[in-house]
C-alpha cells in the first residue's frame, strides 16, 4: 500500500515536472537545459505531446464552433440572442475527427519539412526530438488562434488578425532558431535553410489561422444580417 502511494506521489511529481518544463520551453526557449529536451527523444512522450495537443486544439475549435452557431446578433439594435436548436445542424463526427486530423497532420508535417530538411543538409536530427519540439513550439499559435483571436475579432475584427499574425510568427521564430541550435546551423547555411523552411511553414502553418479567421469574420457577419 506505501509502495503504491509512493509511486502515485511520484508519477505526480513526474507529470508536474513536465508541465513545468513545457512552460519555461515556451517562456525561456533559448536557455532550457540539454536534459530536459533529451526527454523529447522518446517517441512515446514526444508522441504523446502531439496527440494531447490535437486533442485539446480540436475540443477549442469544437467549442467555438458551437458558439457561433448558437450565438446569432441582430445587425439593427446589436442585441445578442442564443438559439442552441442550431447545435443541431453540426456534423460533430465531421468537426472532431476532420479538426484533430488537420492538427496532427500539421504537427506532424512540420516535424517531417525540418527532418527532411536537416537530412538534405546532413545534420539529421532525430524526429521524436523534432516532434516533440514542433508540439511545444505551435503551442502560441494555437493559443492566439484558437483562443485569443476568436475573443479579439468580437470586439474588433483587426485585433483578432494581429494577435494570429503575432501567434505565428512567434512560433515560427522560435522554432527556426532552436532548431539552428539543435543542427548548428550557421552563416549562409543557416539564412537559406530557414528561408526556404519558413516559406513552406509559413503556408502550412498560416492555413490554420487564415481559415480560422475567416470563419470567424464569416460567422460574425452572418450572425450580424440574421
Amino acid at each position: 500500500m506505501k509502495e503504491n502511494k509512493n509511486e502515485n506521489v511520484k508519477q505526480n511529481t513526474n507529470i508536474n515536472e513536465d508541465i513545468a518544463s513545457v512552460g519555461e520551453f515556451l517562456l525561456k526557449p533559448f536557455t532550457i537545459s540539454k536534459q530536459k529536451l533529451n526527454k523529447l527523444n522518446d517517441i512515446k512522450v514526444s508522441g504523446l505531446l502531439a496527440i494531447i495537443l490535437s486533442i485539446m486544439a480540436t475540443i477549442l475549435t469544437l467549442f467555438k464552433t458551437i458558439i457561433n452557431t448558437s450565438r446569432e446578433v441582430s445587425y439593427w439594435n446589436d442585441e445578442v440572442t442564443w438559439n442552441f436548436d442550431n447545435i443541431a445542424d453540426i456534423n460533430f463526427i465531421k468537426e472532431i475527427g476532420g479538426n484533430f486530423l488537420i492538427y496532427i497532420g500539421i504537427i506532424l508535417a512540420i516535424s517531417g519539412i525540418y527532418y527532411i530538411g536537416s537530412l538534405i543538409i546532413k545534420k539529421e536530427i532525430k524526429f521524436p526530438r523534432m516532434l516533440g519540439i514542433t508540439s511545444i513550439t505551435i503551442i502560441p499559435a494555437l493559443a492566439c488562434i484558437l483562443i485569443l483571436a476568436p475573443v479579439l475579432s468580437f470586439i474588433y475584427i483587426p485585433l483578432g488578425i494581429g494577435i494570429t499574425i503575432v501567434g505565428i510568427l512567434y512560433t515560427i521564430l522560435v522554432l527556426n532558431e532552436i532548431i539552428s541550435n539543435e543542427i548548428s546551423l550557421k552563416g549562409n547555411l543557416k539564412l537559406y535553410f530557414n528561408l526556404i523552411v519558413i516559406s513552406i511553414l509559413l503556408m502550412i502553418v498560416s492555413y490554420i489561422g487564415i481559415d480560422s479567421l475567416i470563419n470567424t469574420i464569416s460567422d460574425n457577419i452572418n450572425n450580424i444580417f440574421s
